[in-house]
């Protein structure tokens, strides 16, 4: 589905700006207001957008098998956690002034304390789902949004997991049902009922955190995107959204290193302009990602930054289960 991808563009552009607002940190800056504002107003097509529509893709990839799917995000999600979850250790190990490992790798790696928590989420997410395939999805989710609200605010493993797990669930509900999707698409109606739905939301909820309370505004901004997107997707002015969507694990993973490193430069050179900077930070995320997702075809090294080589695959197939029964929404 090309609107999906045009979706996950959105969201891994929103996430790179973000990043280079919240990483003025380094530069010895503030934030401008008007960019908190935007980005509060935005929260709910960052990190809930992209879990959301991974979830719509699991009935595909249950559907390939036991091992395919196994292998399958060992490969394309645990893989780039691991390596850039490294990368990011070095350099928290010389910014923290050189911490012992026993604190370094559990932080990093175990309790997601890095930018790449969202895939080790997914991880998680794709391996809690498989117990799940014989059991109403539904009321799985409205029990994990009821566990996001009595968790501590703001815990990433409490609060946190626990509605982007929701988003998750539902997102796989809406997906095994391809002719609500098709419905909702090309519905000339329920556009104007999610409207209202997510302008009451705004208007009475606070739509920046990942609280439950946050549902209905996230869920209707999605629709209204993914309805608009649906109609444009195949426009040539959205081929560079699309072109992130596909690419977005490029972007995603690059964008932050490269950003924490040009704010600690900018700031050992006492640059001022915190607009400048974020618009610095944010072009050069954008233009490195590009450049590495076009080389990552033709360059067996750039390819391995984000996917794990085909030995590792046939590695995590031999000890993955042969086969599953396929669950039947």
């Amino acid at each position: 589905m090309t609107w999906m991808d045009v979706l996950r563009g959105l969201a891994i552009l929103a996430v790179v700006l973000f990043h280079a607002g919240t990483l003025l940190r380094y530069a010895q800056l503030e934030v401008p207001e008007e960019l908190r504002e935007f980005n509060r107003a935005v929260a709910p097509f960052r990190i809930p957008m992209l879990v959301l529509l991974s979830g719509m893709l699991l009935p595909r990839s249950v559907a390939k098998g036991a091992r395919p799917y196994t292998a399958g995000k060992a490969r394309a999600i645990l893989w780039p956690f691991l390596l850039w979850s490294s990368v990011m250790g070095a350099m928290k190990w010389v910014e923290y002034g050189h911490p012992s490992l026993k604190w370094l790798l559990p932080n990093i790696f175990l309790a997601g304390g890095t930018y790449l928590w969202y895939l080790l989420f997914l991880v998680v997410f794709y391996v809690v789902a498989l117990p799940l395939r014989r059991v109403p999805l539904l009321p799985v989710a409205l029990a994990f949004l009821v566990l996001a609200e009595v968790a501590v605010d703001d815990s990433k493993w409490g609060e946190r997991f626990a509605f982007l797990f929701a988003l998750f669930l539902i997102g796989w509900w809406v997906a095994a049902r391809p002719a609500v999707v098709e419905r909702g698409l090309s519905s000339n109606r329920w556009p104007f009922v999610a409207l209202g739905v997510g302008v009451l939301s705004y208007t009475l909820g606070d739509m920046s955190g990942y609280g439950p309370r946050a549902i209905a505004g996230t869920l209707s901004g999605v629709y209204l995107l993914a309805w608009g997107a649906s109609r444009l997707s195949k426009a040539p002015v959205l081929r560079p959204l699309r072109f992130v969507g596909r690419n977005s694990v490029v972007f995603y993973c690059v964008h932050f290193p490269l950003v924490v490193v040009l704010m600690s430069v900018a700031g050992w050179l006492e640059v001022g302009s915190s607009v400048l900077l974020m618009g610095v930070a944010f072009v050069a995320s954008v233009a490195a990602g590009a450049v590495l997702s076009l080389l990552r075809p033709r360059s067996p090294f750039v390819a391995g930054l984000f996917v794990a080589p085909a030995w590792v695959e046939r590695a995590v197939a031999r000890v993955a289960p042969r086969r599953w029964t396929v669950r039947r929404s």
